[in-house]
């Protein structure tokens, strides 16, 4: 059997802060247009199962990824070869 869950959470700041690709803003952003969002399918089927971690995001930063990876497989009992940070 497969089954796939699902999880969103936002995560736009609340308060003001500079974010890659808006190098060009001269000052504090003065509204949110669209939130940003992380979002994680959790795959499943028989024995396998792999996890998409998707952000709405330029890019992961590399240390972070393997903290969280490492937590992930702790907390979950999941080798870092099942999570994929997209």
């Amino acid at each position: 059997m497969r089954t796939l869950g699902v999880s969103k959470i936002c995560i736009t700041p609340k308060n003001p802060v500079r974010l890659c690709g808006f190098g060009f803003r001269i000052g504090p952003y003065e509204a949110v247009r669209d939130d940003i969002y992380v979002r994680v399918f959790d795959l499943r089927e028989a024995d396998e199962r792999i996890i998409f971690i998707y952000g709405d995001l330029l890019w992961w930063n590399t240390t972070f990824v393997s903290r969280m990876k490492a937590r992930i497989e702790q907390q979950f009992q999941l080798s870092g070869d099942q999570v994929l940070f997209v």
